[in-house]
Parts: structure tokens; sequence; C-alpha cells
């Protein structure tokens, strides 16, 4: 198997149309299904080859060009190569019209990278630019909305944090979504030491949330679920005992 990844490889050549080479990027992604170990690594980099020779002799084709980008970069972070992967990414962000999910999703996978590199400040720049595009879907802005406010909680920048979820929490697309935001917004108010404020909400949400989280249905167990695996009332508690 092994062996027969690295013939293929070797036998990469230009097809007739962008979107043949893609699909042959396509057929070499598919063939990892079902490798483990050392065969899964050469074939995932066989594939990261095929992704990397549509933007080599189809530099401008549309949308196979920036998909090819991506897929590529995620599979060299899959190989836990960050610095490839992120060149990846960003070649998505110079290839990509800027109404591309890959784009957008581009811009929150070069987040994650330096959010686990420790480059916070760049990490935070680009959920910020996620969070602002609006030409992307709304769901990936509000991706991008979420770790921004995440991760200035981390950062013990409470201020900020507060701002990001409270808009979070207002661009929410689901319950469940709601609340994992006021969870975030509830620590962060807790943390700066407004924890009889955090109390005071934390039981309006519970309150918001009563109807729906004991209706008989999945979305009920979902948003009961989310209710009971919210991390304020502890962090509300600690504050009260003044245990930070």
């Amino acid at each position: 198997m092994i062996a027969a990844a690295i013939l293929g490889l070797c036998a990469l050549q230009q097809a007739a149309t962008a979107e043949l080479q893609f699909v042959q990027a396509k057929v070499q992604k598919s063939r990892c299904i079902g490798l483990e170990g050392i065969a899964k690594a050469v074939q995932k980099r066989v594939t990261a080859d095929a992704y990397a020779e549509v933007k080599r002799y189809w530099p401008d084709a549309h949308p196979y060009v920036e998909e090819a980008c991506f897929r590529r970069g995620e599979i060299l972070r899959s190989l836990g190569e960050s610095g490839a992967a992120r060149g990846c990414f960003e070649d998505v962000l110079e290839v990509a019209p800027d109404d591309s999910d890959f784009y957008i999703r581009s811009l929150l996978e070069l987040g994650h990278l330096c959010r686990r590199a420790k480059q916070y400040d760049p990490s935070l720049s680009y959920y910020s630019l996620a969070a602002a595009h609006h030409k992307g879907s709304l769901s990936y802005q509000v991706r991008g909305q979420s770790w921004l406010a995440k991760l200035n909680l981390t950062l013990k920048e409470y201020e900020t944090a507060i701002r990001a979820a409270k808009l979070w929490r207002k661009r929410a697309l689901s319950s469940v979504e709601y609340i994992r935001a006021s969870d975030v917004y509830l620590c962060a108010l807790a943390e700066s030491h407004e924890w009889e404020m955090a109390e005071k909400e934390l039981k309006s949400l519970r309150n918001k949330m009563q109807k729906q989280s004991t209706a008989p249905s999945e979305e009920g167990k979902s948003v009961a679920k989310a209710l009971d695996g919210l991390k304020a009332p502890r962090v509300i508690e600690l504050m009260r005992q003044g245990g930070r």
C-alpha cells in the first residue's frame, strides 16, 4: 500500500481541465479511508501533493483552486505540519473571492493555528476578521465571534470578553448557542468581580430557557443539557467566596 501511494505521487500529471485535476486529488483523498499508521500518513502526503497540483497548474480556476488550497491545509494540519498548513490557508486568502466560504473558513483556521501556537494577538485578529466578514456565511461569522469571546476570557481580558460574548449572544443561531454565549458572558462578569450581576443574569437565563428546557423534544433535551453544563454557577460561587 505504501509503495502504491509513492508510485501515485510520482504519477501526478497535469489533467485536461482544472475540474479533472481537482477530481484526481479527491480520488487520492478517498484512498485514505480505512488506512492506519504509516500507510495513512503516506497517503495523506500523496493527497496533499495532489491538491497542490491544482494550484500549480490552474492558479486562476475558481472554485477549484481555493478549495484545493484549503483541503491541502487541512491535511497538512492533521499531519502536524502547522507551518505548512498555515501557508495553505494564507494561500486561500490570496486566491479565493471574498464571498467564498473557504475565505472565511481560512480566517478561522488561521486563528486556530495561531491560538494553539500561543500567538494570541494574530489569533484574535483572524477571529475578528472572520466575525466581521459579512460576505461569508453567517454561521462562520458567529463562530469567529464565539472564539473572540472565549479566547479573551481565557486571556483574562474580561471587559473585552464581556463585549464579545454579548455580541455572540445577540447573533446566536440557536438556543443552545445562546446558552453557551451567555456562559462566557456570565463567567467574564463574575471574574471581573461583578458576581452579583452575573448571579442575576444567570437567574434570568434559566427563566428564559425554562420552557424550552422542559419541552418533550430533542431540542428540549439539548437545551437542558446546555444549562446543566454551565460553568458560570461554579465561577460565581468561587467569586462570592473570594476564591479568586
